[in-house]
């Protein structure tokens, strides 16, 4: 069933984020659209969403498919007042995915760093964040969010490790609704962020799979021979961790990835 404007906006109600969209029922990107968006029409909040992504993004150049109109495809715009600290977006998206699905009933929710959101061991969601500039200055701040959510039947590549909401849920929340609670958790998180709120800190830290633990992780994609520790996130969205001679490392959300625990040492 096509996704409801209509339906999502009566959901929505008086949050200010996510009132304005922009739908298609298919199109190739709906960052590479909200990347290109004019600027009289790339307001703060602003929602690209279509039912069939053709050529969805992930990191790492990866693609994202799904199936047409049971899931959420779109991106938000966002027009932040500062630069510093937007490596913390891509975490700010995931943790209020994380609000959502908890909320709509889902539990043993966590985030995969950098950009995944699982389910037990299964990823529900992805997330590619993406800076516009104009010259040196930012311009907009586009979060791409890929989340399953009626799907049940999954491509042999992914059916081992893809979930959804409905095969969580015996009466999953519509597309609509779902969409609409989690621009209201996004609020929330956004403002937190404005505010450089330490509770968004703590939270997020909460959730990512590994902090406190030894773990294997991937630099550039490569495969590191030694376990590292993760121990926190910084202010700027940096993930901080220390290696076996205790010395604090510290990584961009494009510099690595937590692959998976290690044995105790």
């Amino acid at each position: 069933m096509s996704f409801s404007v209509e339906q999502y906006i009566s959901s929505l109600a008086d949050c200010p984020l996510g009132n304005l969209i922009r739908y298609e029922s298919e199109m190739d990107s709906t960052n590479t659209v909200a990347k290109q968006l004019p600027d009289e029409d790339s307001l703060h909040g602003f929602i690209v969403l279509t039912d069939h992504q053709t050529a969805g993004r992930g990191q790492y150049q990866r693609t994202w498919s799904s199936a047409p109109a049971q899931n959420l495809t779109f991106s938000v715009v966002l027009r932040p007042g500062r630069g510093n600290g937007i490596s913390m977006m891509k975490q700010v998206a995931a943790l209020a995915v994380a609000d959502a699905l908890i909320e709509a009933g889902l539990s043993d929710v966590a985030i995969k760093w950098p950009n995944d959101v699982l389910v037990g061991k299964r990823k529900i969601a992805g997330i590619l964040v993406e800076a516009v500039f104009k010259g040196s200055t930012l311009d907009r701040v586009i979060i791409g969010i890929g989340l399953n959510v009626q799907q049940t039947e999954f491509p042999e590549d992914v059916r081992y490790i893809a979930t959804s909401v409905a095969q969580h849920l015996e009466n999953p929340p519509s597309r609509e609704y779902l969409l609409a609670n989690l621009m209201r958790h996004l609020q929330r998180r956004y403002t937190q962020w404005e505010n450089l709120d330490h509770a968004l800190k703590e939270a997020i830290q909460e959730h990512i799979i590994g902090i406190g633990s030894w773990c294997h992780i991937r630099i550039n994609n490569i495969p590191q021979p030694e376990p590292v520790k993760p121990v926190g996130v910084d202010d700027d969205g940096h993930l901080i961790v220390i290696n076996g001679q205790l010395k604090p490392i510290q990584f961009t959300h494009e510099d690595v990835r937590i692959d998976r625990l290690a044995e105790p040492m």
